[in-house]
């Protein structure tokens, strides 16, 4: 009987090495990435609270965040940057995770406990910490400027790399879109594509996002911003983004 219980035993080990995969796994840093940078793809976030959201608008806009971050496949980098920080100059992401093994893409016929410990482990390693962050990086005071233009170049920069790699590349921009730095504000200035790209000055605003897809989450504003964004807003970008190589353009308003 004992014997019995043995084997049995050694067979349900057998079966879980097999599941979850009989060699070691890639060697992870603390941010669930691995350290080879074998990456399936990259995600760049790019946060504009230059104005407060409304608690309406942060909940509408995590959950589709969090739902676009969540579709992105095993050892996906995922960097969040801020308008703010990023338009200054500062290279550097304010939060970075990969994407660990979705639950979802395990087959039904695989154990029971394998699923149930890889949804654990994505739920808590990876779910509840991006949650975290995108409520306390959406939730700031408003910042005198949104140098969107410069941060998209540094992000762009720093985020997708190296620039001749193929995998996946995808820029999410959470913001209003009113761009307003010292050397570009549509307060000053309405927003004219052809117009911009006619100066002098536009090779310096260039930004590299040959391929990368870029959805952006449109918040809504009101007064000065919110005059800005009835115009032709919306057609600058579209202009702006294509004229700079990314390969598709996802536009969603933000409510509230």
């Amino acid at each position: 009987m004992v014997w019995k219980l043995l084997v049995g035993g050694v067979a349900v080990v057998m079966a879980v090495i097999l599941v979850v995969g009989g060699e070691p796994g890639p060697r992870r840093d603390g941010d669930l990435c691995r350290e080879d940078r074998e990456f399936a793809g990259q995600f760049a976030v790019l946060l504009d609270p230059s104005d407060a959201l409304s608690s309406t608008q942060r909940r509408s806009a995590v959950p589709r965040l969090q739902q676009l971050l969540q579709s992105a496949p095993e050892d996906t980098e995922i960097r969040v940057y801020t308008v703010a920080t990023a338009g200054r100059g500062q290279l550097e992401p304010v939060f970075r995770i990969c994407a660990p093994l979705n639950p979802d893409s395990i087959g039904s016929f695989d154990l029971t406990v394998t699923r149930s410990i890889a949804e654990r482990e994505y739920r808590e390693a990876f779910i509840a910490p991006l949650r975290r962050r995108l409520d306390v990086l959406l939730d700031v005071p408003a910042d005198t400027v949104s140098p969107i233009v410069e941060a998209m170049q540094s992000t762009a920069v720093d985020a997708f790399q190296p620039r001749t790699s193929t995998m996946l590349r995808h820029l999410v921009i959470v913001s209003d879109m009113v761009q307003h730095s010292r050397d570009l504000s549509f307060f000053r200035e309405p927003p004219d594509f052809g117009a911009l790209s006619r100066h002098p000055d536009y090779r310096t605003r260039r930004v590299d996002l040959e391929r990368v897809q870029v959805t952006v989450l449109q918040v809504q504003r009101r007064g000065r911003a919110g005059q800005v964004q009835i115009g032709p807003l919306r057609r600058f970008w579209e202009d702006f983004l294509i004229d700079q190589g990314a390969g598709h353009l996802t536009w969603i308003e933000i409510e509230g």
